[in-house]
């Protein structure tokens, strides 16, 4: 939280906002993950597969935004 308040002086609360958001919601899904993909197999594989889609969505996203920072400049 202290990135924010250091780097954007401007739109502070609508930031945080969307970082308190984006953190409730990594809480909310991610047990539901888990609890669809031990239905599979086992819990063991269950928790496979949210690390393989955790590494999936960070390798994603670094991608997405230069992508967006390329178009706009």
């Amino acid at each position: 939280m202290a990135v924010v308040f250091v780097m954007h002086e401007r739109n502070q609360d609508a930031i945080l906002g969307l970082f308190f958001s984006c953190g409730s919601l990594g809480g909310m899904f991610g047990p539901w993950v888990v609890g669809l993909a031990s239905d599979w197999p086992s819990p063991r594989n269950a928790v496979g597969v949210v690390a393989a889609l955790f590494c999936l969505f960070m390798a994603v996203v670094p991608m997405m935004v230069r992508r967006t920072e390329r178009a706009a400049g």
